[in-house]
């Protein structure tokens, strides 16, 4: 969990008084960070679960979050986490930054995109919350995005298409 890539989200849910929580597992969150930012009581943290339990969790979300800072580090890789996003149908909010940016473009039902900063960030949850409607409204279109673009098996006949090119 890069904690400094979520700090608008934080900033921003730390700033609103609407029922709406952050499921995180992985790495902790720290909790002076949670203190401060007064959204102790917001945050639930599963930490680091099997893939059966990490597969229960995160069909409990409604939409994915996603925000990076566009570095060096970040734009030199694929956030794999999307294609579980995706397989649950779900969105996902993000800024748009690499590979973001070209799928957002191609298919814009798939990210609520804003920029990397708090009012940003809080301006889009609230018109979320305002619009509970909306967020379900494509998920099925956003699973079968996953299983037609992001599946372990497509990849891999793409990888095996590549080797034998190349050999």
């Amino acid at each position: 969990l890069e904690i400094n890539d979520l700090t608008p989200f934080l900033d921003a849910l730390g700033e609103l008084d609407l029922n709406i929580n952050l499921i995180t597992t992985g790495s902790y969150i720290d909790k002076k960070i949670l203190k401060a930012k007064n959204i102790n009581h917001k945050v639930f943290e599963f930490g680091w679960l099997n893939y059966k339990e990490y597969s229960e969790i995160i069909t409990s979300v409604d939409i994915f979050l996603l925000l990076q800072k566009e570095n060096l580090q970040n734009l030199a890789r694929w956030p794999n986490k999307l294609g579980d996003y995706f397989a649950t149908g779900r969105s996902v909010l993000a800024n748009p930054w690499g590979e973001i940016l070209y799928y957002s473009t191609s298919h814009p039902y798939l990210f609520h995109l804003v920029d990397w900063d708090r009012m940003a960030v809080k301006a889009k949850i609230v018109e979320l919350y305002k619009n509970k409607d909306y967020i379900g409204k494509n998920n099925f279109k956003i699973r079968r995005f996953a299983v037609e673009y992001l599946s372990w098996q497509r990849q891999t006949v793409k990888l095996v298409e590549f080797y034998n090119k190349i050999l």
